[in-house]
């Protein structure tokens, strides 16, 4: 009895020191996503965030989200560059690198991905006629989007092209 009540106490010590990954929710695969966590002084200082699943056809190898975050800050933005795979079962590890021998400070509890939407925009202006031109485009992750072009010139005509990929 004695003995177990060793173990246990020594398991609380350690759960305590650990990083609590809160369990991701409303994530899309593009995001922006948000992940916090909350940490003790004792925590280590930084860590590397990556995305798993056990399902392999979804992630054959964790993605990295973060390489190095600070353990106090307690919660960054996620948009990734090229978006996650749409599913279930996936899960946030707080890692102490990421080499395959790293350990694991913090994990969440599973979550979804669902499909989202990216919007990107850009503007140029052409100095020689004076013809600004601007384009947002959105796309869903389901490869379907759409275009908008706007150009006016120094008479103030604007042209609107409107394209849908489906």
């Amino acid at each position: 009895m004695h003995v177990a009540n060793i173990i246990c106490t020594l398991a609380l010590a350690a759960s305590s020191l650990a990083i609590t990954v809160n369990t991701p929710s409303g994530w899309t695969t593009t995001g922006p996503n948000v992940l916090t966590w909350t940490s003790v002084a004792t925590d280590h200082t930084t860590f590397a965030a990556v995305l798993v699943n056990n399902n392999k056809t979804l992630v054959p190898s964790q993605i990295t989200i973060e390489a190095n975050e600070t353990t106090s800050s307690g919660t960054f933005t996620v948009t990734p560059d090229s978006p996650y795979p749409a599913g279930s079962g996936f899960q946030v590890n707080f890692l102490s690198g990421l080499n395959s021998d790293s350990s694991i400070y913090g994990q969440s509890g599973s979550f979804n991905i669902t499909p989202g939407t990216k919007t990107s925009s850009s503007s140029s202006t052409d100095s020689a006629t004076g013809t600004s031109t601007s384009a947002v485009s959105t796309s869903t992750g389901k490869s379907t989007g759409s275009r908008v072009q706007i150009a006016s010139g120094a008479m103030g005509v604007v042209l609107a092209v409107l394209a849908v990929a489906a």
